[in-house]
């Protein structure tokens, strides 16, 4: 993948995931607070008040990517998810990396449907489902538009992102 794919998947994911320093809880976006004393990371990082540098926080973006890309190969094969075009293959890395590979393969008919090129039903799949209730409704509609069309939807501003 090229620097520029990984560009876009990043614009794509800050948008949907959200851009923070601190740790938070994904389920009310609030900070988190250690009960008693203060949230670490590796070798005694103070998270809960230091936060990560963006250098970090880039780092552990470009490994999460990786591990959903590798999910993406397995659950498609690495001849199937390159044949989809760069926004499609966003989409798919964006459900992957939100909910993870065991979840993402509850998608079965999703899962079937791209894989043999029926995008419109494999879009129509991503609305019909628990996950699309989970996240903000919109959320889902950027991602039935990616899979649907093969375009992005325009809050992703993606024609900014260099090419």
């Amino acid at each position: 993948m090229t620097p520029q794919w990984y560009e876009k998947i990043k614009r794509v994911l800050e948008i949907d995931e959200g851009y923070r320093k601190k740790v938070y809880d994904c389920g009310t976006g609030k900070e988190a607070v250690a009960p008693i004393g203060k949230l670490t990371i590796g070798i005694g990082h103070n998270l809960q008040d230091n936060g990560l540098s963006d250098t970090i926080i880039d780092q552990l973006f470009f490994e999460d990517v990786a591990h959903a890309l590798e999910s993406a190969y397995r659950i498609f094969s690495i001849e199937i998810f390159e044949s989809f075009n760069e926004v499609r293959q966003h989409c798919l890395i964006a459900m992957i990396f939100a909910m993870g590979e065991p979840k993402f393969k509850e998608f079965q008919k999703l899962i079937k449907f791209a894989s043999i090129g029926s995008f419109e039903k494999a879009a129509a799949e991503i609305l019909d489902s628990q996950w699309a209730v989970q996240v903000k409704h919109e959320r889902s509609l950027r991602m039935f538009v990616m899979m649907k069309e093969g375009r992005y939807p325009d809050k992703y501003n993606i024609e900014n992102v260099a090419s």
